[in-house]
């Protein structure tokens, strides 16, 4: 699947009234939104077969699915087929403490 990894799609903040007017300007994204730690890609056709890749990131491990995600007996889905890119994050306190000493963090959140 051919998904940018710079979607196209730009904020842009306009104030012009004190104290908040320095902050006008482009909104930039987050360092660490450029470093996920999983990606799960692939397909759902419209029966309902599944083919996904599931990777840690981090590891470089892969894991891959090839399935019916509807059991025989159910009924199938009414949509489809769809295309997944998505990109995720462990959020718990120790991931987000080695993403702040790596850097991608340190504007984003506040020391303790």
């Amino acid at each position: 699947m051919d998904v940018p990894d710079q979607p196209e799609f730009a904020s842009y903040l306009s104030l012009s009234t004190a104290p908040l007017d320095h902050h006008t300007g482009s909104v930039g994204t987050s360092e660490a939104l450029a470093h996920p730690h999983y990606r799960l890609i692939g397909t759902i056709d419209e029966n309902g077969l599944a083919d996904l890749t599931m990777t840690n990131l981090t590891s470089g491990q892969s894991e891959t699915l090839n399935q019916y995600l509807f059991p025989s007996h159910g009924k199938a889905p009414k949509c489809g087929p769809l295309k997944l890119d998505l990109r995720t994050w462990d959020l718990d306190s120790a991931s987000l403490k080695r993403q702040a000493v790596r850097g991608f963090l340190r504007d984003e959140i506040a020391p303790n």
